[in-house]
C-alpha cells in the first residue's frame, strides 16, 4: 500500500439508468493500475455530449454494471 495513494476517491457516478437526476456522488474505491498502466490523480473532469447517451442506458461505454462513472 502506498500512503500517498488513498484508498477511496469521490466521483459522480449513476447507479441506474436515467435523467440528470440519477447522476450522484459517490465514494469509491481508488482503482488498482495493472501492469503498464498508471494511476492519474484528477482534481475535475469534463464531460463529453456521448455521457447523456450513456446516462440515459442508449450507449455502452466502459464496464458494464452499476455504480457507472460517467467519462470513464
Amino acid at each position: 500500500m502506498n500512503p500517498f495513494i488513498p484508498e477511496t476517491m469521490q466521483a459522480a457516478a449513476i447507479d441506474r439508468f436515467g435523467g440528470p437526476e440519477v447522476l450522484q456522488p459517490h465514494v469509491l474505491a481508488v482503482p488498482k493500475p495493472r501492469s503498464k498502466q498508471v494511476l492519474i490523480r484528477l482534481e475535475a473532469a469534463g464531460i463529453g455530449v456521448w455521457d447523456a447517451e450513456v446516462r440515459a442506458g442508449e450507449f455502452e461505454l466502459g464496464k458494464k454494471g452499476f455504480p457507472k462513472v460517467l467519462g470513464k
